[in-house]
């Protein structure tokens, strides 16, 4: 276990990188301007940038949020009817939700016979563009419109430019012949000029029994010249990708489409939500939009992260009045700790609320033991330093302990994400990903930072 300046400096810039990420978005007030700081994020370098946002994703219980009151129109629906109608509709809602991973939400029904009032309540944890919420509880109607050879004949230049449904005529494709919809980048998701594609399309695929029927569709235009159109709800919306190209007459059911809406993950992500379910059988409109407070209270997130940061100054100085010297090691790596768990979980875009930090808090102080039962190892023996073998040996010894505690953490993480409630799988992801972080660290950085300051072989030993 000597030491390499190389891999040293190598964990050093990895370190660096990671805390630009991990890094806390604060304000500062200097001379009456305010001043934010925040941790590096992949749009702050191109705005178009597929990645999502390194950030983590709100919850109502820290961050508050918004509540949106949707009308249910039963007007056309059997009294004895309504109530499963609105069943039906809240179960559809809540499912396009779901697909556009919003974080943690609410959704509830409420209904009148009297009034004849049918609502549903929607709590989200952020604000959210309300033209995509009326996307999102839009009927969904889809239908697909293909090449008309008579129609595109007898087609004047001037109504093919005004007109997107000049020379088309519908197919006989629906919501009902789609299997899945998945958001994608991909370098052929173009329309006309291939340098230019999105960087957000969707990827549809249909179901085997309506093979035939996408082959119709597909195959209508021999020429080219107009393309599949996908419109919702009798509005175009979306054009097959002209960069996709299919191997002669058995493609797959595969079709990348090019929609003509904002190009960010969130609106082509509820696109693809409203088109890969059932349709709405009555509308749905926004009462009302009101704003929510944090539920446990406005400044408790604000009180949870110096608490946190108190804690870890408070722990790093009573790891040096018991180990001295020795504690330096400890310190680094619960520095590492923090820095690289923050950082992986804001690239996950985890959700932020009180179980997810609670698992956090959970692992660090896990990590916290097995450091300190490494110490009391090391210190048992020697006290003037070990040489290289005595060092890996105590090392691998640990690193054995803690990689068998990972995977029986890993293998509960995965029980729990079959059966337990959210805030308990919100929990096990702080946990377990802090875990997981720990036995990165165990494997490779911890292993230079021993050899920095314990090996006695070396020069530059602190013993």
């Amino acid at each position: 276990m000597k030491r390499s300046f190389f891999n040293l400096l190598l964990w050093l810039v990895i370190s660096v990188f990671l805390f630009t990420i991990a890094f806390p978005t604060i304000t500062l007030n200097i001379n009456g301007e305010n001043l934010r700081l925040k941790g590096w994020d992949p749009k702050d370098v191109n705005t178009n940038s597929v990645f999502q946002e390194f950030t983590f994703l709100p919850s109502l219980d820290l961050q508050g949020g918004q509540l949106a009151t949707l009308n249910v129109d039963m007007e056309n629906v059997p009294v004895e009817e309504r109530d499963n109608k609105l069943k039906e509709v809240r179960e559809i809602i809540y499912f396009r939700l779901l697909k556009t991973n919003p974080g943690y939400f609410e959704i509830h029904s409420s209904s009148d016979a009297a009034s004849q009032t049918y609502q549903l309540h929607l709590k989200l944890p952020e604000k959210i563009n309300e033209d995509f919420l009326n996307l999102l509880i839009t009927p969904a109607n889809l239908t697909f419109w293909v090449e008309d050879s008579e129609a595109l004949a007898a087609l004047d230049e001037n109504e093919a430019v005004s007109d997107p449904f000049a020379g088309r005529k519908a197919s006989s494709l629906t919501n009902d012949d789609i299997e899945s919809v998945n958001v994608i980048s991909d370098s052929r998701c173009y329309f006309s000029d291939p340098s230019t594609p999105r960087n957000f399309c969707l990827m549809l695929t249909f179901k085997p029994e309506s093979k035939i029927d996408f082959l119709d569709a597909l195959y209508a235009s021999p020429t080219g010249q107009t393309p599949l159109l996908m419109v919702v709800d009798g509005i175009p919306i979306a054009v097959q990708a002209m960069g996709q190209f299919y191997s002669g007459s058995q493609p797959d059911r595969e079709l990348m489409i090019y929609p003509g809406i904002t190009d960010s993950w969130i609106a082509t992500s509820v696109l693809g939500a409203i088109v890969s379910d059932r349709s709405l059988s009555t509308n749905v409109t926004i009462s009302n939009m009101d704003t929510l407070e944090p539920l446990l209270g406005l400044n408790t997130l604000s009180n949870i992260k110096i608490s946190l940061f108190a804690a870890v100054i408070a722990s790093a100085v009573l790891l040096y009045i018991y180990f001295r010297k020795r504690s330096v090691s400890a310190i680094l790596a619960l520095v590492l700790f923090v820095i690289y768990d923050i950082a992986l979980m804001k690239v996950f875009n985890l959700m932020l609320d009180l179980p997810l930090i609670t698992g956090f808090m959970a692992s660090l102080i896990t990590f916290m033991f097995f450091i300190i039962f490494l110490l009391y190892r090391i210190r048992t023996y020697s006290k003037g330093g070990l040489g290289d073998e005595e060092l890996f040996e105590v090392w691998e010894a640990t690193k054995k302990n803690y990689r068998d505690l990972t995977l029986l953490v890993i293998i509960g993480a995965f029980v729990v994400s079959l059966m337990a409630p959210i805030f308990v799988i919100n929990f096990y992801n702080g946990f377990g990903f802090g875990i997981i972080i720990g036995l990165f660290i165990f494997y490779f950085p911890l292993k230079h930072i021993l050899g920095l300051f314990f090996n006695r072989d070396e020069k530059w030993s602190i013993f």
